[in-house]
């Protein structure tokens, strides 16, 4: 198990994984910032086993409820955050989320159906689960505004990352983006209905070659690059900012959950906030 962290002049960003070495760890690293900084959990905590070995963090993939709430406990007590996450059902739509502290404060019992947080508020924490799916973190350069996103394929397909920055207060292109852990090309076997979701974003058949490669086994079947098509989209919509997409959460079991590799499995968490 391990965190993996990245500390900004103005914000807190990190992404969080089940390794086996609870002393190891992954450096992730934000644009534009040279710090890193790694947070372990202690080997005397009771952790999830089984399928979801490690620290998860997630109530809707069968593992034990109180469970649960003892990582989620463990995980807020490990850093020193203005509050608890702000926790979303996600259903790979597009709906966003306002959040305030305010909100923070009365959404324990009322969490929302939704796909991405943004926030202007230093006191909250963004977050999104993932075991496979792109998360997305947003920032902008005049350090007031925090956005994250969960982006599998429906979600990206539908928009969310323009959907997202049009919340910014400044313009595309000074907004900072980071890419989390996903899956990668090789390891992402789509349908012919994927590949026709994405068929507006194209106007170069050599590029949409790129992107979903055909499975030479498969008839109608084709391998997509969640990074890509992301990163694509950021550079459509004026993005100059973007680093990370390095990972696989498939080809890597002792770093990242992957409901590809087991379906029965824990949630990643990456989250941000805004530092006072």
């Amino acid at each position: 198990m391990s965190w993996n962290k990245i500390a900004m002049p103005d914000f807190h960003i990190a992404a969080f994984s089940d390794a086996a070495n609870l002393c190891g760890g992954t450096s992730l690293r934000w644009p534009m910032d040279d710090s890193n900084l790694k947070i372990r959990t202690k080997d005397q905590y009771r952790l999830s086993h089984s399928h979801w070995a490690g620290l998860n963090l997630a109530q809707h993939v069968e593992d034990e409820y109180h469970q649960v709430l003892r990582n989620r406990e463990l995980f807020e007590s490990s850093l020193k955050m203005p509050s608890k996450p702000f926790w979303l059902n996600q259903v790979h739509g597009t709906e966003l989320v306002k959040v305030s502290a305010d909100r923070v404060l009365a959404h324990e019992h009322n969490i929302p159906m939704a796909d991405g947080s943004y926030s202007f508020d230093k006191k909250v924490v963004l977050a999104v689960m993932t075991a496979d799916c792109l998360p997305i973190l947003m920032s902008s350069i005049n350090n007031d505004w925090i956005g994250a996103i969960h982006c599998g394929w429906r979600s990206l397909a539908g928009g969310i990352i323009t959907k997202l920055l049009n919340k910014a207060p400044v313009a595309p292109s000074h907004i900072k983006v980071w890419l989390g852990p996903a899956i990668s090309q090789k390891h992402f076997q789509v349908g012919e209905d994927v590949r026709q979701a994405f068929l507006p974003y194209f106007s170069d058949d050599d590029c949409l070659q790129e992107i979903f490669t055909p499975d030479p086994n498969y008839a109608n079947k084709y391998f997509a690059d969640l990074y890509v098509l992301a990163k694509m989209q950021l550079t459509m919509a004026g993005v100059l900012n973007v680093s990370g997409g390095e990972y696989c959460t498939y080809s890597n079991p002792e770093k990242f959950y992957s409901y590809r590799r087991q379906k029965k499995t824990g949630r990643m968490l990456t989250f941000i906030w805004m530092k006072s």
